[in-house]
């Protein structure tokens, strides 16, 4: 995995639509209370930042971020469900979206 592939998801069209119907669902959800949606109703977003990422690129050199980058995306994916969206949100950001699955587990 290189970098540049972390934006694959990040695309404007895969986030209106896939987050923002997620997002519209649970809002839905929780302002009919319809029980038949109890499963789409608790929805939660993380934005994680990268502190210093900066200093890594201008001490160290873009490879060496984009190496940094790689092994931040790898590790966050072994904790996210399969479910859940991670996205590259921007140079030093990473966006995790995760909805309540009844049905999914933890990878």
């Amino acid at each position: 995995m290189r970098a540049p592939d972390l934006y694959r998801r990040a695309e404007p069209r895969f986030f209106q639509s896939t987050i923002l119907a997620d997002a519209s669902q649970a809002v839905r959800a929780y302002r009919t209370g319809e029980h038949y949606s109890h499963d789409h109703r608790d929805l939660i977003f993380f934005l994680i930042d990268i502190d210093h990422f900066k200093d890594v690129n201008d001490q160290h050199g873009h490879d060496a971020g984009d190496r940094m980058l790689v092994e931040i995306a790898q590790r966050l994916n072994r904790v996210v469900r399969e479910s859940d969206f991670l996205i590259r949100w921007v140079a030093r950001s990473f966006w995790w979206s995760a909805a309540r699955r009844n049905a999914m587990r933890p990878r």
